[in-house]
C-alpha cells in the first residue's frame, strides 16, 4: 500500500477478505478517523457520526456544525429528500477547506449497510467530490459503490482495491494459519485451499480445529470443505463447540453493539479481560476503529450469538445507561430494541429520545415510537419527524400531543411549521394556546421562546404593542433562567419592535445582544434570522457593502442548518440589494433561488422573493412578467395577516403598472399608504403614490405625498427612499433652479449609495433640464452602463434624449425583436391597442423574423389564417397589410413601399427603413467575432461587450410558443451564447472576474446545462473569494449534471482548473 492515499480508495470484496485490517494496518491513526455504517439504522444519522469523528482530528472545526448536521426544521422529506444530504455534504467539504491543514484520512468501513440509502450515499459522494487535498477518502465495503467515480478514475484522484486484488496466495495464508498456530502446521494448506484467499476464513479455519481434540481436525475440515456455504459451516461449527461463558460475553457484546472489557465487566462478565483475546484470537469478535479497545460481534458470527430474551431484558437497563453515560443516546435505543421489551424501549424513549433526536436519531426514534404507538410519546414524534424535515407528520404529532397535554417546546415548534409555511395565522392560533394552557412547573425557557414567537407574529400583523409586550415577557422569562436559545428569541423581537418605534440605536442594541446569545447556543435559525434582518436595516439605511457581508453570513448560517424558509428570505433580502447596486444577474440567480425554495414547499413565503423578482422585472422592462409575479404575490398574502409584505406588493405592483394601467396602479398604491402606518415600507408608499400622482397632473398630491416619503425616509434613515422621493418632489416643481437642486441631491445620494439604475435614472432627469454637449457625453454614459446592465427602459429613455439631439434620427423607426416585442416611431412606443388586428401585428413580426427576405403570401395566408377560404383570407391578408402600413406611417410621410413592399407573390420588410435590434445584434456579432478570430486586442473586447450587452433576451419572448419565431430565436441564441463565452473567457483570463461572474450567469440564464460554464463559474467565484457562492453554485452544477446522468467534476479539480 502507498504511503499516501489518493483522493479516494476503494476497498471491495467478501466478508474476511482482509480489508478493514488492510486499512488498519495502512493508516496512521494519529492521521485517520474512522466510522462503520454496521449498526447504521437511517441515513439521517451518518452526518452527525462523520462530523464528530472529524473533530477529533480537527478540533478547529467550528462548534455550529454540530448543530448543522443535527436536528434541522427544515421540510425536506416531501420535496427532496437527498439536497439536505448533499447540503451537509457540501457544508463539511467547506468547513475542512478552511480548517484541515494537515493530511487526514476518512476511513467509512462496512459502506455496504448504506447501499441502498439514497440520501446517505448523496452525502458521502458529496463529500468525495468537494473534499480538500488534505483529506483522503477510504471507503471499505461488500459491494461496488453506488455512484460513478470515472472521472475522478481519469484524474488519478481513485484507487480501487478489488477482490482479486485482496486474494492471498495459499502458501500466504497458510504463512498465517502456522504463525498465529504452530501446532495446525500439517493442516494449514488444507485450511488454506478452502479459505479462498480469504485471511479472515484462514483464521476461522485455525480457531475450530484448535478447539477440536486433534482426532477430530481431519474429518471437521472435510466436512467444512464439502459445504457449498463455507464461511457458514465454519461459523455454525465454531459456535457449536464455543463454552458457555464465552458465547455468554459474545451475546452480550451484541446486546451493546460494541464493548469494551470494563463495560462488559459492568455488565456482570466477571472474565470479559481474560476471554475476550482469545474470542479476539478465533475471529468470533473484532476491534472497532474507536480508541479504547472496543470490540464488536464479528459479521460472520451476528446471526449467532443473539441471547435469549431473558438476558436481553435483564441486561438491557445497565446496557443503555452503559451507553448514555459514553454519551451515545442513539445507541441506548439501539440496545433497547434490541432487548425485544416495550416496557424497557417505552421507558428508554422517553428518557432519552430527544437525546437521540438530536444526535441525529430521528428516524430511530420515530420508527420505534410507532411500533410503540403510544400518545403520550407523540410530542417526542413530533420533534424527530421536525428533525427529518418531515413537516407534515410534525404537525400530525405535536396535535396528537396537546390532545393529551399543551408543552411549551411542542407549542412553539410546532407553531414555527406555520410560521415558516407562511400561515401567520394558525401560527398565531397554535402559539396563543400553548401560552394560554402555561403551567407554573413548564420550562421557563421553552414557554420565554414560545411567547417570543408569538409576539413576532403579532408584528408581522402591525400589533405593535402586543409584540412590545410579547418581548418584556419573553426577555424576562429568558432572563430568569439564563438560557442562550431563548435570549436569543426575545432580543430579536425587541429589535423588531424596536424597528416600528424608529429608534435605531435601539434596534441595533438588542440585535447584537440577540446574536451573541444565538452564537453561544448555537441556534443556527435565529443566528440566520438576526442577521438576515440585520443586513435589511443596513439595506434600508444604504449600507449596501455591510448588509451585503450579513446576509452573505445568513445564507451561510441558513443553509447550514437546513432553513429552507430562512435561506429564501435571506437571498431575498440579498437581492433587493444586488439589485439596487445594479448587479441584476447576481439578484436574479439569488431570487430565482429563493423561489423555488419556497415554491417547493408550497408556503404563501413565496411573496416575498416575487415582489423582488418583480422589481428586478420592471428594471429590465420585462412589465408582464412583473405584473405575474406582483399580482401572485398578492394573492399569495390574502388571509396571512402580514402587512410587511401586502405593502410591498401594492407598492410594486403600482409601480409595474404606471405604465400600462395607470388607473389600476392608482388603486393600488392607495390600498397600500392606507395601510403604510404598520408597514416598514411606508416610505416607499408614498414615493410610490407620488409619482403616480404626477403622471396624473395631480401635482398638489404628488407634492404632498413625496413630502410626506421625505419625512418618513429621513426618520428612517433610508436613503434610498429618499432620493426617490425627491427626485419625485423635482418632477412637481416648477422653478428650474429648485428643481435642478432636488435632482443634483438626489443624484449625490444615489451616488453614495452605489444605485447605477437610480443615479442613471436621475442624471437623465438633469439632462432634460439643459441638453447641452456634456450632458450629451453623460447621456451616452449612462446608456451605456444601462446596456451593460440590460436595465432597457432606462436605456430606451437615454437613447430617446440622444435621438432628439440629434435631429437626423428624428423620424426614425425601430424594431424591438429582442425580449418583449415593441416599434417605436421618433422614440415614442406605439401602443399594442394602435394596431386594431393581433394579425396585423403577427404579420409584422414574421416579416421582421425574415430579416429582408421575402415573405410569400400562401405562407402567409396558411399561418394567419389555416381554415379559411383562400380567397377570404387573401382579402385579411390585404387588410392585414393596410393596418400594419396606417401603424407605422400614421401621418402618411411616405410611400405605401417605404417600409413594406410587394415583390410578385411576396412581401417584404425593408431592412434599411426598418432598423431591428435583432439585425444589428446579429450584424455586430457577426463582426465582433470575425475580428476575434484575428487579433484579440481591445477593439475586440469592446466590439464583444458591445454586442452581449444588446441581447436583451430571446426573440419575441413574450410569444414563446409561436413555432414562426423558432429559427430565427434558436439562431440569435446559439450566436449569444458563443459571443458570451468568448467574452467570459477573455474576462476570467484578464481577472476581470466579477464582470466573468456575470457574463457566466447570464450564460447559464439561457444554457443551464452548459458544464463548462458551471464549472467556469464555480473557479472565479472561488478566486474573487466567494466561498459560500461558489460551493453553491458548484452543487447547482452536480444537480444540472445528474439530471443528464452524467457525473459531475470535483470540486478541487472545477476550482483548480485541471
Amino acid at each position: 500500500m502507498a504511503a499516501a492515499w489518493p483522493q479516494l480508495t476503494v476497498l471491495s470484496g467478501p466478508s474476511g477478505a482482509g480489508k478493514t485490517h488492510l486499512a488498519r494496518a495502512s493508516v496512521r491513526a494519529d492521521r485517520s478517523v474512522t466510522v462503520s455504517l454496521r449498526r447504521l439504522h437511517d441515513g439521517s444519522e451518518l452526518p452527525p457520526i462523520i462530523v464528530q469523528a472529524l473533530k477529533a482530528r480537527v478540533p478547529s472545526l467550528p462548534g455550529w456544525l454540530s448543530a448543522a448536521v443535527g436536528p434541522s426544521c427544515g421540510p425536506v422529506s416531501d420535496t427532496a429528500p437527498q439536497r439536505r444530504f448533499e447540503q451537509l455534504g457540501a457544508l463539511i467539504g467547506q468547513e475542512l477547506q478552511h480548517h484541515l491543514h494537515r493530511p487526514t484520512t476518512l476511513v467509512i468501513d462496512e459502506l455496504e449497510h448504506a447501499d441502498a440509502d439514497i440520501g446517505a450515499m448523496r452525502f458521502i459522494e458529496t463529500i468525495v467530490r468537494t473534499a480538500p487535498a488534505a483529506l483522503s477518502i477510504v471507503l471499505i465495503t461488500r459491494t461496488d459503490i453506488p455512484f460513478s467515480v470515472k472521472r475522478l478514475s481519469a484524474d488519478d484522484r481513485v484507487l480501487e482495491i478489488g477482490p482479486d486484488d485482496l486474494r492471498l496466495g495459499d502458501d500466504e495464508l497458510a504463512a498465517i494459519v502456522t504463525d498465529r498456530r504452530p501446532d495446525l502446521d500439517a493442516y494449514a494448506t488444507e485450511i488454506a485451499a478452502l479459505s479462498a484467499g480469504r485471511p479472515g476464513l484462514a483464521l476461522a479455519g485455525g480457531a475450530l480445529l484448535a478447539a477440536l481434540p486433534p482426532d477430530e481436525r481431519a474429518a471437521a475440515l472435510r466436512a467444512v470443505a464439502a459445504a457449498d456455504d463455507v464461511e457458514h459451516e465454519l461459523t455454525v461449527r465454531q459456535m457449536a463447540v464455543l463454552d458457555d461463558e464465552r458465547r455468554r460475553i459474545l451475546g452480550d457484546v451484541w446486546v451493546l453493539g460494541s464493548a469494551t472489557a470494563d463495560e462488559l465487566t459492568r455488565a456482570g462478565d466477571a472474565d470479559a479481560a481474560k476471554l475476550l483475546p482469545s474470542l479476539l484470537d478465533d475471529a468470533l469478535v473484532e476491534r472497532t476503529f474507536e480508541v479504547g479497545e472496543r470490540v464488536r460481534p464479528s459479521r460472520r458470527v451476528e446471526p449467532f450469538v443473539r441471547p435469549g430474551a431473558a438476558r436481553r431484558v435483564e441486561l438491557a437497563d445497565t446496557a443503555v445507561h452503559i451507553a448514555v453515560g459514553r454519551g451515545d443516546a442513539v445507541a441506548a435505543l439501539r440496545i433497547a430494541r434490541r432487548a425485544g421489551d416495550d416496557a424497557v424501549l417505552r421507558d428508554t424513549v422517553s428518557r432519552f429520545g430527544l437525546a437521540a433526536v438530536d444526535a441525529g436519531g430521528g428516524r430511530l426514534v420515530l420508527d420505534t415510537i410507532d411500533r410503540l404507538d403510544d400518545p403520550t410519546l407523540s410530542g417526542i414524534a413530533g420533534r424527530a419527524a421536525q428533525a427529518l424535515g418531515d413537516w407534515s407528520r410534525a404537525v400530525d404529532e405535536y396535535e396528537r400531543a396537546a390532545a393529551v397535554a399543551v408543552r411549551p417546546g411542542d407549542a412553539w415548534r410546532h407553531g414555527l411549521i406555520s410560521h415558516f409555511r407562511g400561515d401567520s395565522r394558525t401560527a398565531g392560533a397554535v402559539y396563543q394556546r400553548g401560552i394560554g394552557v402555561a403551567l407554573p412547573d413548564d420550562d421557563p425557557a421553552e414557554l420565554a421562546r414560545l411567547i417570543g414567537y408569538g409576539g413576532s407574529v403579532s408584528w408581522l400583523a402591525g400589533d405593535v404593542e402586543s409584540a412590545r409586550s410579547a418581548a418584556e415577557e419573553s426577555l424576562e422569562l429568558a432572563t430568569s433562567v439564563g438560557d442562550d436559545g431563548a435570549l436569543a428569541v426575545a432580543y430579536t423581537l425587541a429589535a423588531m419592535v424596536s424597528a416600528s418605534d424608529g429608534d435605531r440605536v435601539s434596534n441595533d442594541w438588542h440585535y447584537v445582544r440577540a446574536l451573541q446569545h444565538a452564537e453561544r447556543a448555537p441556534d443556527l435559525l435565529q443566528i440566520a434570522r438576526i442577521r438576515s434582518n440585520r443586513g435589511s436595516r443596513l439595506m434600508e439605511e444604504g449600507e449596501y457593502e455591510a448588509a451585503l457581508d450579513e446576509l452573505d453570513e445568513a445564507v451561510r448560517y441558513a443553509e447550514a442548518g437546513g432553513f429552507d424558509g430562512m435561506l429564501a428570505l435571506a437571498l431575498t433580502n440579498r437581492g433587493e440589494v444586488t439589485t439596487k447596486l445594479g448587479r441584476l444577474d447576481d439578484a436574479r440567480n439569488d431570487l430565482t433561488v429563493a423561489s423555488e425554495h419556497l415554491q417547493r414547499h408550497g408556503t404563501p413565503m413565496v411573496a416575498y422573493p416575487l415582489v423582488q423578482l418583480a422589481r428586478l422585472y420592471t428594471i429590465r422592462g420585462d412589465l408582464e412578467q412583473a405584473r405575474g409575479a406582483c399580482e401572485r404575490a398578492l394573492a399569495l398574502t390574502e388571509g396571512t395577516d402580514d402587512l410587511q409584505i401586502e405593502v410591498a406588493a401594492l407598492n410594486q405592483l403600482a409601480s409595474t403598472l404606471a405604465t400600462i394601467d395607470p388607473d389600476a396602479a392608482w388603486e393600488h398604491a392607495q390600498r397600500a399608504t392606507s395601510i403604510a402606518p404598520v408597514s416598514l415600507d411606508a416610505a416607499e408608499a408614498w414615493t410610490v403614490l407620488a409619482r403616480l400622482a404626477v403622471a396624473r397632473d395631480d401635482v398638489d398630491t404628488a407634492r404632498q405625498a413625496a413630502e410626506r416619503a421625505a419625512e418618513l425616509a429621513r426618520n428612517r434613515r433610508d436613503r434610498y427612499v429618499l432620493g426617490i422621493a425627491l427626485e419625485t418632489q423635482a418632477t412637481v416643481e416648477s422653478d428650474p433652479a429648485a428643481r435642478r437642486r432636488l435632482l443634483d441631491e438626489a443624484f449625490n445620494l444615489f451616488d453614495e449609495l452605489g444605485c447605477p439604475i437610480e443615479s442613471g435614472r436621475v442624471e437623465l432627469g438633469l439632462a432634460e433640464l439643459r441638453l447641452d454637449a456634456l450632458a450629451v457625453a453623460r447621456v451616452a454614459a449612462v446608456a451605456e452602463q444601462a446596456r451593460r446592465i440590460g436595465a432597457r427602459p432606462l436605456l430606451a429613455q437615454a437613447e430617446d434624449l440622444l435621438d432628439r439631439h440629434d435631429s437626423a434620427t428624428d423620424s426614425a423607426l425601430s424594431v424591438t425583436a429582442l425580449g418583449t416585442f415593441s416599434v417605436a416611431l421618433r422614440g415614442e412606443p406605439i401602443p399594442v391597442k394602435r394596431w386594431q388586428s393581433k394579425k396585423a401585428r403577427d404579420l409584422f413580426k414574421m416579416l421582421v423574423c425574415l430579416r429582408g427576405r421575402p415573405l410569400p403570401r400562401d405562407i402567409a395566408l396558411e399561418r394567419l389564417w389555416p381554415d379559411d377560404d383562400p380567397a377570404k383570407a387573401s382579402s385579411k391578408l390585404s387588410v392585414a397589410l393596410a393596418t400594419m402600413r396606417s401603424v407605422l406611417d400614421p401621418d402618411k410621410e411616405f410611400g405605401a413601399d417605404h417600409y413594406v413592399r410587394a415583390e410578385g407573390d411576396a412581401i417584404v420588410l425593408d431592412p434599411d427603413t426598418v432598423p431591428t435590434d435583432i439585425d444589428q445584434f446579429l450584424a455586430g456579432a457577426s463582426t465582433a467575432l470575425a475580428e476575434l478570430r484575428r487579433q484579440r486586442g481591445e477593439r475586440t473586447v469592446a466590439m464583444l461587450a458591445t454586442v452581449e450587452a444588446r441581447y436583451q433576451g430571446d426573440v419575441f419572448e413574450d410569444d414563446p410558443y409561436v413555432d414562426w419565431f423558432v429559427p430565427l430565436r434558436e439562431e440569435a441564441r446559439a450566436v449569444y451564447l458563443n459571443v458570451t463565452r468568448e467574452l467570459a473567457a477573455i474576462r476570467a483570463a484578464s481577472d476581470d472576474l466579477d464582470d466573468a461572474i456575470r457574463l457566466y450567469l447570464r450564460l447559464l440564464e439561457r444554457e443551464p446545462y452548459d458544464e463548462a460554464a458551471h464549472v467556469d463559474l464555480v473557479r472565479a467565484l472561488s478566486k474573487v473569494g466567494r466561498h459560500g457562492d461558489a460551493r453553491r453554485r458548484y452543487q447547482h452544477y452536480a444537480d444540472r449534471m445528474r439530471e443528464l446522468d452524467l457525473e459531475p467534476r470535483s470540486f478541487a479539480a472545477a476550482i483548480g482548473g485541471e
